[in-house]
């Protein structure tokens, strides 16, 4: 049957809570109970499903959610295997998956290079043992850099692939964007009354758009900013700037705390500075602020012919 498309959080929360943050690829779906074949039973009824997918790491997480709990009676072999789209379905090559036995503590992470070709397998963490809930966790070198676009679940007889209780898919996973922020031209110090131009620097590393950046600013006293409220959205592989006025003025403290932070959805990157107090030299000439040179004072007395010495230029 057909999956139903959620941002569901109990699925997020089955894969963790920092899953989708630190994953390219993320998609979910929900499967209505009952679907599966007659001889199925709950425990081999797929209610729900999740996978997320980092390229640049090999790392590989998964979730797929049972009716009811397995028994001895009921153990079955479950897969999850993401793939790329073809008019059949999600059954292109090369694919990456995660498998398991219900009734097992542990799991698979699997490599399918081509039809026919040999398997390449690795361990799998898999929490939720004696529970409806599946959850695995994988990182292999195998599994960096694939070119996958959806995934499917499918729960069958084990040792017999031919006896299927149930299938959930093909789904479309989905691309997720990151976001960066670098400042610059902030100074360390700055004089009451003077003003400075700052570039934020914005980037997207990720695969899909960021959209609609917010930034909001909180700075000590003193120091007033000046900057754009929204940014236009930071395209996949893009970058982009913004202008940010920084103005100190006499109010400001020795030193002032800046943080600027930039908002997309649940995106979210946050800059901190400090900038110092330049105070005016107090006492006569020869201040911080009076340029020095070296100069030659020669030696009347002629005992050694003159030094050099620091004065004001």
């Amino acid at each position: 049957m057909r999956p139903r498309l959620l941002l569901i959080p109990a699925l997020v929360a089955g894969l963790g809570a920092a899953a989708p943050a630190h994953a390219a690829y993320f998609a979910e779906a929900t499967d209505p109970a009952g679907d599966a074949s007659p001889a199925a039973g709950p425990a081999r009824d797929v209610v729900a499903a999740a996978i997320a997918y980092d390229p640049r790491t090999g790392r590989l997480q998964g979730m797929v959610r049972l009716a009811g709990t397995a028994d001895d009676d009921t153990n079955a072999f479950v897969g999850l295997f993401a793939g790329r789209t073809s008019p059949t379905g999600c059954d292109r090559y090369p694919a990456i998956g995660l498998t398991t036995y219900t009734g097992d503590v542990d799991g698979d992470w699997v490599f399918l290079p081509a039809p026919g070709a040999q398997a390449e397998r690795g361990y799998a963490r898999r929490t939720g043992y004696g529970t409806p809930q599946l959850v695995f966790d994988a990182s292999a070198r195998e599994l960096t850099g694939r070119d996958v676009d959806c995934f499917v679940v499918s729960v069958t007889e084990p040792g017999d692939g031919a006896v299927t209780y149930d299938t959930v898919g093909p789904v479309r996973l989905v691309g997720q964007p990151e976001l960066g922020m670098a400042a610059r031209g902030v100074p360390t110090v700055m004089p009451a009354g003077a003003s400075r131009n700052v570039t934020l620097r914005f980037a997207n590393p990720g695969h899909a758009a960021t959209g609609r950046l917010r930034l909001s600013v909180r700075a000590g006293r003193g120091l007033t900013v000046r900057y754009p409220r929204v940014v236009p959205s930071v395209r996949p592989g893009a970058r982009r700037t913004a202008k940010v006025v920084l103005t100190l003025t006499g109010r400001a403290r020795a030193s002032t705390p800046l943080t600027i932070t930039a908002t997309a959805g649940k995106l979210r990157s946050t800059l901190t500075k400090t900038i110092y107090l330049r105070r005016p030299a107090k006492g006569g000439g020869g201040g911080p602020s009076t340029p020095w040179c070296l100069r030659w004072q020669p030696d009347l007395s002629g005992d050694t012919g003159g030094s050099l010495v620091r004065a004001p230029c």
